[in-house]
């Protein structure tokens, strides 16, 4: 196959639901992507990597990688573009990644031996349902991947899991802190950062700020272009302090990053 083939299901009922199976040629997703599913997918093509929550993660033919919802991502290959991804949600879709990644962060899973038959099989499947019982065929894949790579992600502490899902769920908001989410576990903030640096390797308050950033990324390649705005629905309640970060990460200013955005669309248009 060399051409993007998209698959979507449009029977939603269930605990586990597939909206969209893909096999991707195109360099969609090098701008950010931001999803309220869950992602899963398996590269074909050349050597790339996956950007998320302030890491690059390389890619290689053969590796099975898993994005967790509400968190902007990117792909970008160096070569060929092709990998299939599978978009989905649902109770059972939470049971089951609980034996995958426990604490539902992003993870890439390098090729082994026991991998071999997952291109093949997405292959095969991607074929036939774009003829019939497409639900089926996508749920097939997912839980034929899922199958391979239960039990192989490091297992995670129960709080470090729990103060990853509340802060997925809750970082856009400016009034979520290290504190709210203290009060939430009612654990004591010192000892949550503590733990969480332990655990992950990065401060708490650093992780939070990424996963604003990386939102913040995320709206101004959907269009928005108000920073006052863009600050607020990323979880900053003080756009001059988000500027401030910003371009100490970014390298520009939120202002210079949408006019070069404006300008790449100039150009492509």
């Amino acid at each position: 196959m060399s051409e993007t083939i998209c698959i979507f299901n449009e029977q939603r009922s269930g605990d586990l639901i597939c909206t969209d199976f893909v096999y991707e040629t195109s360099n969609i997703q090098e701008s950010m992507v931001h999803l309220e599913s869950y992602v899963l997918g398996v590269v074909e093509g050349s050597e790339g990597s996956l950007l998320i929550e302030g890491v690059e993660r390389k890619l290689s033919c053969g590796d099975i990688f898993f994005v967790p919802r509400n968190i902007p991502y990117r792909l970008r290959f160096l070569g060929d573009i092709a990998y299939y991804y599978i978009v989905f949600y649902g109770r059972r879709a939470s049971e089951l990644l609980e034996r995958v990644s426990p604490s539902h962060t992003a993870a890439v899973f390098g090729a082994r031996e026991e991998y071999k038959d997952i291109l093949p099989f997405c292959r095969e499947c991607i074929k036939k349902a774009e003829l019939q019982s497409r639900d089926i065929f996508e749920e097939a894949v997912l839980l034929y991947i899922l199958a391979h790579i239960c039990g192989e992600a490091k297992p995670t502490d129960s709080l470090l899991s729990r103060m990853i899902e509340i802060t997925h769920e809750s970082y856009t908001s400016p009034s979520f802190s290290l504190a709210t989410l203290a009060e939430t576990l009612f654990y004591d903030a010192k000892y949550l950062s503590h733990h969480f640096k332990r655990q992950k390797g990065v401060g708490y308050v650093n992780y939070l700020r990424s996963l604003r950033l990386d939102h913040a990324v995320f709206l101004m390649e959907q269009g928005l272009a108000s920073v006052k705005n863009i600050a607020i629905l990323s979880g900053f309640s003080d756009s001059l302090y988000f500027s401030k970060v910003f371009k100490k990460e970014k390298g520009c200013s939120p202002s210079e990053y949408i006019a070069s955005l404006t300008e790449l669309k100039r150009k492509n248009n």
